[in-house]
């Protein structure tokens, strides 16, 4: 009798131990965790299917996930990925489980935008930002530079271009300088190189009729590229 008392309490706690692992909500659920490069993070959690997220179309097979039919994640993988924008929008893809630390490039990427939300939330606006600074003396620093190169562009454009650069980056107190302009073999595509404070370079690239598709700081890629 005290063997079948036993028996049948312990399969009652096996029984209770098991709903409760199945109602703890995320304990092993596989997450794909989608970064884009401004700190916004998709969290797609297998428990909710197939579904597309920041563009990324992402099917699920058992713990592991295909990103656009393309790239096959196992639980711990990461990976690059690029939605079909144009230009694309790029993600950093991580499989892991709900909750999990993420690995340290992702960390790092998010702490960066949240010091570019501080650095934005002191001004507020980019109109704010702007009206800050000195923008007749910049303006005039980047139109000699036209002028010197024989080139028929807007300072004006260009150097908002360069406000929004430095906006989206939170770098808000570079300053100018320096500027030389350039123009390259092909005829419709120039340069504006900006001298900060500190002597480092930044390039403003674009066309004869003032638009502009990306830029470039200290030899790496800024900002862009654009459309």
């Amino acid at each position: 009798m005290k063997k079948i008392t036993v028996a049948f309490f312990l399969s009652v706690l096996l029984f209770v131990c098991a709903i409760s692992l199945a109602c703890t909500p995320g304990k092993e659920d596989e997450v794909l965790y989608l970064l884009h490069d401004s700190g916004i993070l998709h969290e797609v959690k297998r428990k909710d299917g197939d579904q597309t997220a920041g563009g990324i179309q992402i099917k699920w097979s058992g713990s592991t996930c295909s990103l656009n039919g393309k790239i096959a994640l196992n639980p711990g993988d990461e990976a690059a990925v690029e939605n079909g924008d144009l230009p694309p929008t790029e993600y950093i893809a991580y499989l892991g489980k709900e909750g999990c630390q993420l690995p340290d490039d992702m960390v790092a990427i998010i702490q960066r935008a949240e010091k570019i939300r501080d650095a934005q939330n002191e001004y507020g606006t980019i109109d704010a930002y702007r009206d800050t600074r000195d923008r007749e003396k910049e303006t005039a620093i980047i139109q000699q530079a036209i002028d010197q190169a024989e080139l028929d562009l807007s300072a004006d454009k260009w150097y908002d271009f360069f406000i929004e650069a430095t906006w989206y980056n939170g770098d808000l107190s570079i300053a100018i300088v320096d500027a030389r302009a350039r123009l390259f073999s092909d005829p419709d595509l120039v340069e504006i190189i900006i001298t900060d404070g500190e002597g480092n370079e930044m390039n403003l690239d674009g066309f004869t009729d003032d638009t502009m598709f990306g830029v470039g700081y200290r030899g790496e890629a800024y900002y862009g590229p654009l459309e």
